[in-house]
């Protein structure tokens, strides 16, 4: 039983880990976007 409860944690860890991932790169992907006017007006 115990065994069970330690992958199903795992398994959560994992679940947050791709969350927090995909998060960032969709934060990445914002913040380029936003910044590309700024780029053309540097340019």
């Amino acid at each position: 039983m115990g065994h069970k409860t330690k992958l199903k944690h795992l398994r959560k860890t994992q679940m947050m880990r791709t969350m927090l991932y995909k998060a960032l790169e969709a934060y990445k992907t914002f913040i380029a976007d936003a910044m590309l006017p700024f780029q053309n007006l540097l340019q």
